[in-house]
């Protein structure tokens, strides 16, 4: 059983939750992507269904998104916030050529994480209101929200949270999207019992060896701040 005091920290239940999804979704579609030699349109529409953006993806530019985001993934940037830019022409060129009712920000974010995941982490709502970044418009938000994922140092947070992963003999989680999903809590907070009650019923049912390493990754992080990993969220 998960003890009490690991069920109360944001950052274990950010763990449960991403591993929850990893092993549901992300790991196997992964896998997919890695058969098919890169993104199809059915791994597009398929993660465009599960993570909830399929009402702004354009079927008729499908194909061009994938071969954009692919040659995106081909450049490297210094910083989360460089690579954003980049993603905002991807974003603005499909919104005019398809004259799209909503730009497909979120979901281009998410899906570039599929083609490129190191280091890399998605954008959407309630991300942004865990760091309380605001601005005007979708491209202005992405922009904001990456630069100040920048400003906490993110990206080495994330990779500290790798090591310590691997260390426990824990799969491949990815620590941006650990961190991901405790903003995603931190930003949606009258959802958070209902969230914790959830991954606790999801610990509770792994199997011995897995749940050990998960309680002992739980412990070893115990000590850090309840935001994960020192990290500040606050503006």
């Amino acid at each position: 059983m998960i003890p009490e005091h690991l069920a109360e920290k944001n950052l274990f239940i950010a763990l449960c939750e991403r591993l929850r999804w990893w092993l549901w979704f992300d790991a196997p579609r992964q896998r997919l992507i890695a058969v098919h030699g890169g993104l199809t349109p059915d791994d597009v529409r398929e993660i465009a269904g599960y993570y909830r953006f399929a009402r702004n993806l354009h079927n008729d530019g499908i194909d061009e998104l994938i071969e954009s985001l692919s040659l995106a993934a081909n450049q490297d940037f210094p910083t989360l916030e460089a690579r954003a830019k980049q993603l905002a022409g991807i974003i603005d060129g499909h919104h005019t050529q398809h004259t799209t009712r909503f730009r497909l920000m979120s979901g281009t974010t998410k899906l570039f994480w599929f083609v490129r995941p190191e280091g890399w982490t998605p954008c959407d709502r309630l991300a942004r209101a865990g760091l309380g970044t605001g601005g005007q418009g979708p491209i202005d938000q992405m922009t904001r929200f990456y630069r100040r994922l920048d400003e906490i140092d993110l990206v080495e947070h994330a990779a500290a949270l790798d090591h310590f992963i691997a260390d426990h003999g824990l799969p491949s989680l990815s620590g941006t999207r650990v961190l991901d999903v405790l903003l995603m809590m931190l930003g949606d907070t009258p959802s958070l019992g209902e969230r914790r009650e959830l991954a606790m019923a999801f610990a509770n049912s792994l199997p011995d060896a897995l749940q050990q390493s998960l309680i002992s990754l739980g412990e070893q992080l115990a000590e850090a701040a309840d935001g994960g990993l020192g990290i500040k969220v606050s503006t």
